[in-house]
């Protein structure tokens, strides 16, 4: 079994790289990792981190290695101490005194972005998983930005037409042990050599301190930073509606539903806790030909509570035991549909292949997709 694919990412796919991460990782029992990235965040590593740690069976006896460098001192120093922490895990940075002894301007560049999972023994046997690509180890380069990623996956043996074309590239290989032998391995003190040298150059921005990053992190974070990650760059939302309350009073058809706290990072908020009954913002929520300014606020009964047009006046006859799908818009606004029975499945089915297929405490469910 062979797989090959190609993500392009973008503003219309993001995560797409993460997504090759995600389908590469549970499709074997690999037993080590190996990384190899020209810079990293700490918030690029625990999403990595969580990513292969809910994906990979083995995880916490997984031999890991990391080649990571501090070419102009861009990699985060408490990125190098999350590897490190982790079991079984070793770091290597390239050049490490040269690069520190030239104020952080390396005489060759190391700018590799490269994951491999393996089962530490000979590549042509297998199996043998490769994403190989533009993307940094940071929430940005995963995520968000302009970035592309080649994937290739087999079990056992490459099919016999490419194995001479394969056995080239192992070859090339190679190269990739050379360089973990000849980079010193990182220890505490070398970090704090490097962090206490660091703020005395002036430095680029990180790639993760865009706004649409920092939105997803926080201290006390509604979510994971996988989900998180999930909501905020999934283009579809797909949610079961059941019982809605009669808000608008007595015979009324309701337009208040709940969501599963945290899911107002699809609609653009932050993944921060606040107290119950606050207010979060608007939504702007397009239904047929009408467009409403919809309120969406964290409730007394702990979930995301969203107001939506009003059932017969802007919006469908009524919301009870609905399937919606609400589709992110270029102009921030939400397109909202309700679901025929064919619709659901293939909305349902297509979260459930990206991984991003989710059920709430009382059995509803829902889930993004791009």
């Amino acid at each position: 079994m062979m797989i090959h694919e190609i993500a392009i990412q973008g503003p219309q796919n993001k995560a797409s790289v993460l997504r090759s991460i995600q389908q590469i990782a549970p499709m074997a029992k690999f037993n080590r990792v190996t990384g190899l990235f020209a810079y990293a965040t700490k918030s690029g590593v625990d999403l990595l981190i969580e990513v292969l740690s809910q994906h990979m069976r083995n995880w916490d006896e997984v031999s890991k290695r990391w080649l990571i460098s501090i070419d102009f001192a861009r990699t985060e120093p408490a990125a190098l101490k999350r590897l490190i922490s982790l079991g079984n895990s070793e770091v290597r940075v390239p050049y490490f005194d040269e690069v520190m002894e030239r104020n952080f301007n390396p005489l060759t560049c190391f700018h590799a972005k490269t994951l491999i999972l393996d089962t530490n023994s000979d590549y042509r046997i297998g199996p043998f998983g490769l994403v190989v690509g533009s993307a940094n180890l940071t929430v940005s380069g995963l995520s968000f930005g302009h970035e592309n990623a080649l994937s290739i996956m087999w079990k056992k043996k490459p099919p016999k037409a490419f194995r001479r074309y394969f056995y080239s590239f192992f070859e090339e290989l190679r190269q990739i042990e050379i360089l973990f032998d000849l980079a010193p391995v990182l220890d505490q003190a070398m970090i704090q050599r490097y962090a206490m040298k660091r703020p005395k150059i002036k430095r680029l921005k990180s790639e993760d301190d865009s706004p649409q990053v920092k939105r997803l992190r926080g201290k006390k974070s509604e979510v994971t930073m996988v989900k998180a990650v999930a909501l905020s760059t999934g283009r579809n939302l797909v949610v079961d509606v059941k019982y809605v309350v009669q808000n608008r009073g007595k015979g009324l058809p309701g337009n208040q539903i709940d969501l599963q706290r945290g899911t107002r990072v699809f609609f653009g908020f932050g993944v921060g806790q606040v107290p119950p009954n606050t207010p979060l913002g608007s939504v702007k929520i397009k239904y047929r030909n009408h467009s409403v300014d919809c309120r969406l606020r964290f409730g007394n009964n702990s979930m995301d509570k969203l107001n939506l047009p009003r059932p017969g006046i802007e919006g469908p006859l009524n919301y009870s035991n609905k399937t919606l799908l609400f589709t992110r818009q270029s102009d921030g606004s939400f397109l909202l549909k309700v679901g025929t029975p064919r619709e659901i499945r293939g909305w349902k089915k297509t979260s459930r292949l990206q991984g991003t297929f989710y059920e709430m405490q009382g059995g509803r469910e829902y889930g993004v997709f791009s």
